[in-house]
């Protein structure tokens, strides 16, 4: 599973996974240090600062050229910690809104529904 992938590679790297609680309620802050547009094509979650350094989830943590992008880009030295890819999407909508491909989604959904309605008003009439 994708959990089970998780915990073996933050075993390998010797790194801590994300927990929910994490992900859930990231410090106020620290959205504004990763746009949205990066946090979502990198899959990577700005979760608080300790001291320093940003403490942020994201799913391969062995990616240094991600990490070297983020410590330029911040101005902060780095700790990774492992998270699923499902929960970083999740945590991604909750911190910055939904992307734009889910709106859009969900705007054809609404049309679609409204088509239905109002052919079926058509054919009550």
């Amino acid at each position: 599973t994708e959990q089970a992938i998780a915990g073996a590679l933050a075993a390998q790297l010797g790194l801590p996974q994300a927990t929910a609680a994490d992900l859930v309620a990231p410090a106020d802050g620290v959205r504004a240090l990763i746009g949205a547009g990066f946090a979502r094509g990198r899959q990577v979650v700005p979760l608080r600062l300790e001291d320093e350094a940003l403490v942020v989830a994201v799913a391969d943590p062995a990616d240094q050229d991600l990490l070297d992008e983020l410590r330029f880009a911040t101005g902060h030295p780095l700790k990774p910690l492992v998270a699923t890819p499902s929960a970083l999407a999740a945590a991604l909508e909750t911190l910055y809104g939904p992307s734009a491909d889910a709106q859009v989604q969900a705007l054809r959904r609404e049309v679609a529904a409204l088509r239905a309605e109002l052919a079926a008003l058509k054919g009550e009439g």
